[in-house]
């Protein structure tokens, strides 16, 4: 039921939304209290998100705080992304579920825990419906604040897109300082499980670990990864895993296709975080830093797609 109504709701949404371009002279700020989501908001206002659509049935809701993609629904109707039970999406602080961008760190490391930029309002540049594809184009700029805790000029491009199938996501980190910067990055995908007893993830064994509730103990990885308590470990030079929950008898293919170079599996295993109904499988860089040197470019890839069992 819940699956059947989320669709609906957001479907009768979609017909009312405009992407607007916004200007790319300052960053926005968050919409007015009590916004009419998913339409534009008294002149120059922002929407507060977007709605992705393919004919096939899926759907996609990205918001413009810190770009942050909270809700894929397939074309079978199954919601995929997952979210703690301290999720809030008002833009007062981080949004615990969905998709954060982890960026200039994925953390742990001297900047706040996986960097600013899930923090930040960001610029929706523009919306492309394709008869292939629905994306919209976004970016983050650095601010006074962000200087404060890294003094870098950089510009971070970032695209989500739904196609009938799978969802992809973009990024292009371009380093317009004067200076290298050094930076790691990750994708800190929250997905949906029906229970943490319906899920495990594939597709890692053989894989060397980092384990960071061992204090970064290395270690190798045998057999399917089964959570059946805390778990925060790092596959390193792995860029590809299944998620498969019985429970939805859907499994799904997380791929980082380009610039990634490990797989992060994390659950806190705290009842009080809602914590049986989310596993994070995120597409990271972050064993390694990655140099950028001024002018200079990195891109990122990660692809979702969900499956039958």
């Amino acid at each position: 039921m819940f699956r059947t109504v989320a669709v609906a709701a957001l479907a009768a949404s979609a017909a009312a939304l405009v992407a607007p371009r916004a200007s790319t002279r300052s960053t926005l700020r968050m919409a007015a209290s009590n916004p009419t989501f998913g339409a534009k908001i008294g002149g120059d206002t922002p929407v507060d998100w977007y709605l992705e659509n393919s004919d096939t049935g899926a759907l996609a809701q990205v918001k413009t705080f810190a770009a942050h993609c909270v809700s894929y629904i397939d074309q079978d109707g199954v919601q995929w992304m997952g979210k703690r039970s301290d999720y809030t999406d008002d833009g007062s602080k981080p949004i615990a579920g969905g998709v954060p961008i982890c960026f200039p760190q994925f953390g742990p490391g001297a900047l706040p825990q996986h960097g600013f930029v899930r923090g930040m309002q960001c610029i929706p540049e523009e919306r492309a419906k394709k008869l292939r594809f629905d994306r919209m184009y976004y970016k983050f700029l650095p601010t006074e604040e962000t200087k404060r805790v890294w003094p870098y000029d950089f510009e971070l491009r970032y695209q989500v897109t739904l196609f009938a199938d799978c969802m992809e996501f973009d990024a292009q980190v371009i380093n317009e300082d004067s200076k290298e910067m050094e930076i790691t990055f990750g994708l800190h995908t929250y997905f949906d499980v029906t229970s943490l007893a319906n899920a495990k993830v594939t597709g890692l064994s053989g894989a060397q670990t980092i384990d960071r509730n061992m204090n970064n103990a290395p270690g190798t990885e045998m057999g399917d990864v089964v959570v059946t308590g805390p778990i925060d470990k790092m596959y390193q030079g792995v860029t590809s895993a299944t998620l498969e929950d019985t429970g939805k008898g859907k499994k799904m293919l997380v791929e980082g296709t380009k610039g990634f170079t490990d797989i992060v599996v994390w659950n806190p295993y705290d009842p009080s975080m809602g914590s049986d109904k989310f596993l994070c499988v995120e597409a990271v860089a972050a064993s390694s830093p990655i140099r950028i040197a001024p002018g200079a470019t990195h891109e990122f890839s990660m692809r979702l797609t969900p499956q039958k069992l």
